[in-house]
């Protein structure tokens, strides 16, 4: 089920964030916690809009854009 993204969503899109870019090509040591911190300053801009993918109420994919 696709559903618009909660902030209680962003500690599970840190966790995928974090696999999605690992250090190895991209420069930077994700981890699920400081992918959340990132992920929550987008969170917060008015323009922002995301959505979650879930399966059996777990979050499983997510798209967002500011």
């Amino acid at each position: 089920m696709i559903r618009k993204m909660k902030e209680e969503d962003l500690q599970q899109c840190g966790v995928i964030y974090a696999k999605a870019f690992p250090i190895e090509y991209w420069g930077i040591d994700w981890n699920p916690d400081n992918a959340k911190e990132y992920l929550l300053d987008y969170y917060e801009q008015k323009r922002f809009v995301g959505y979650v993918y879930e399966e059996d109420d777990v979050v499983i994919g997510c798209i967002f854009i500011l």
